[in-house]
């Protein structure tokens, strides 16, 4: 890597720092200038979370291998899986996810809420690790082999994955419920059922409206059937809604609309004088 790519590096950092990020997660591409750049790196706010990047000196982890998030009554852990890196290093190797994971959750399941995993590994195995290790409520995807992609739900954990290098933001809305599986999405089945008694009272007005008794019994019973469906799908919801997790996602295009901020101006106008 040359100079001007660590300082690059540097100033990228220190720019995830500035604008609130709260866990960053190494991946293939940041470890091609070695480990000293984010070693020395000293984040206010941040913190840097690989649960499978050890060292080959001491042999133990080179960062935190987790970091943990109370947000209101929830308490959230976040992991991070480093992908392999296309530059051979001496200073660490990756040591086996399944080991990894199977030890951390197994020590923190019974207390925490929400297990977020950042991983820069490929889809395939972001999707073997979901099956084998269902707590894991969101998957974090950076397979720099991949753009965006919708939402996938892999058994009971949430995969999403945004465009790389900063193209778009990704955003997660979660209500959590007393189950932290993801519950049902009710949301297309009632607006179906919706739209089919909208449908039905149209043709209920039509009939009437030609002043024409035929059929109107049938649809009139059609439309009862249809209203007391409706009305349990919205009690199922509401039940479903208090035992289990929701989400929503939106992904946000980023580019001249974004509010500026002088600190990262500042640090910018400093990389381009350099």
């Amino acid at each position: 890597m040359t100079s001007q790519s660590l300082k690059n590096a540097s100033v990228i950092l220190e720019l995830y720092d500035i604008i609130g990020v709260n866990v960053f997660s190494p991946g293939p591409n940041d470890l091609v200038g070695g480990l000293d750049l984010l070693r020395n790196f000293s984040p206010t706010n941040m913190a840097i979370v690989s649960s499978n990047l050890y060292s080959t000196v001491s042999e133990k982890p080179v960062f935190n291998t987790f970091k943990q998030v109370q947000l209101g009554s929830s308490k959230i852990e976040i992991l991070g899986l480093t992908g392999i890196s296309q530059q051979n290093s001496n200073e660490y190797y990756l040591k086996d996810t399944n080991s990894v994971l199977k030890n951390i959750l197994g020590k923190h399941k019974d207390s925490t809420d929400f297990f977020i995993l950042l991983s820069s590994l490929p889809l395939s195995e972001n999707k073997a690790i979901a099956d084998s290790f269902p707590d894991i409520s969101i998957i974090v995807s950076a397979d720099n082999r991949l753009t965006s992609i919708s939402p996938l739900k892999q058994g009971n954990t949430l995969i999403v994955q945004t465009v790389n290098r900063g193209k778009y933001l990704g955003a997660i809305d979660v209500d959590p419920g007393l189950n932290p599986a993801w519950g049902k999405d009710y949301k297309p089945i009632l607006q179906s059922k919706s739209r089919a008694l909208s449908a039905l009272e149209y043709q209920l007005r039509l009939k009437q409206h030609s002043k024409t008794d035929k059929d109107i019994s049938t649809l009139q019973d059609r439309i009862e059937t249809a209203k007391t469906e409706l009305t349990e799908l919205e009690q199922s919801k509401e039940e479903n809604d208090k035992a289990y997790s929701h989400y929503e996602t939106k992904n946000y295009k980023l580019g001249n609309a974004i509010v500026s901020d002088e600190k990262i101006e500042i640090l910018i106008e400093s990389l381009l004088n350099q």
